[in-house]
């Protein structure tokens, strides 16, 4: 008689056992606002957006422009040497110009291609910096991740 008491009591256990729960796994975070990444956008003359892309911290804007490199870095040149913006550091490798320059809140990079044809290709990237992600923590009340 002892036998199916136990069976009955152990069977529930042992298929409880071999259950695994599922991880739970949450969804990305969204993508910061675009005021937030790259609150002043200096688009070069006549750009048409290409292309966007966003992660949890960052955002780039891709457009293109008929005008040649040279003419798009000179335009660069000029609009980050004013505010809001400082120039940091400009390097030319392989055909590829880049810019860095700082502002009030998130850094601006600017890398400036040919198209192939006549024209360039402009990638506008920027990134929350540490003060917003706490901005934003404190504003939702969740914890900032950290750098």
């Amino acid at each position: 008689m002892r036998t199916p008491f136990v069976v009955a009591v152990a069977l529930p256990v042992l298929l409880l056992a071999g259950c695994k729960s599922k991880p739970v796994v949450e969804a990305p975070p969204p993508p910061p606002a675009l005021s937030q990444v790259l609150p002043v956008l200096p688009f070069p003359p006549e750009a048409q957006p290409v292309a966007t892309a966003s992660g949890a911290d960052a955002t780039q804007i891709t457009v293109n422009t008929p005008q040649p490199p040279d003419s798009v870095a000179n335009f660069y040149r000029k609009v980050l040497a004013e505010p809001p913006f400082r120039l940091v550091n400009e390097s030319a490798t392989g055909g590829v110009i880049s810019f860095l320059a700082d502002q009030e809140g998130p850094s601006l990079w600017v890398t400036i291609r040919s198209d192939g044809k006549t024209g360039s290709q402009v990638t506008l990237a920027g990134a929350v910096v540490a003060s917003a992600k706490k901005a934003v923590a404190d504003t939702t009340g969740k914890k900032p991740v950290p750098n």
